[in-house]
C-alpha cells in the first residue's frame, strides 16, 4: 500500500488538484504544530495535551489517506499513560511516518 491511499484522497477531493494542494497545505501546517504539541506534552508530562494532539493529528492523517501515520497516532493516543521514554519512541515513529508522507507528497504530487 502507498504512503497515501490515493483512492481515498481522490474520493474526498473528487480529483480536484487545487483542493488536494489546499488540503495538504493545511495538513502539513497542523501536523508540524501537533508534533510540537506532542513534544511539549512529553516534556511537561501533560497527559491530556498528549492525548488531544495525537487525536487531532490522527484524524488529519486519516482524512488525507495517510493510514500508516494515522495508525501510529492511534497508538499514541491510547498510550497517554506511557512513560516519557515510551512516548519518545512513539514520537520517533510519528516523525518517520510523517517524513514518508512529506516525501511522498513532494515526489508524487508536487507538494
Amino acid at each position: 500500500m502507498s504512503v497515501i491511499d490515493m483512492r481515498h484522497l481522490r474520493d474526498i477531493t473528487d480529483g480536484d488538484a487545487e483542493f488536494e494542494k489546499e488540503l495538504f497545505d493545511v495538513f502539513f501546517e497542523n501536523a508540524r504544530d501537533n508534533i510540537d504539541k506532542m513534544v511539549n506534552a512529553v516534556q511537561s508530562k501533560n497527559i491530556d495535551a498528549w492525548k488531544a494532539s495525537s487525536h487531532s493529528f490522527k484524524g488529519a492523517a486519516a482524512s488525507i489517506g495517510a493510514f500508516d501515520l494515522s495508525d501510529i497516532l492511534e497508538h499514541a493516543q491510547v498510550s497517554q499513560n506511557a512513560t516519557a521514554q515510551e512516548k519518545e519512541e512513539i514520537l520517533t515513529q510519528v516523525r518517520k511516518r510523517f517524513a514518508e508522507v512529506d516525501g511522498f507528497v513532494k515526489s508524487h504530487l508536487g507538494g
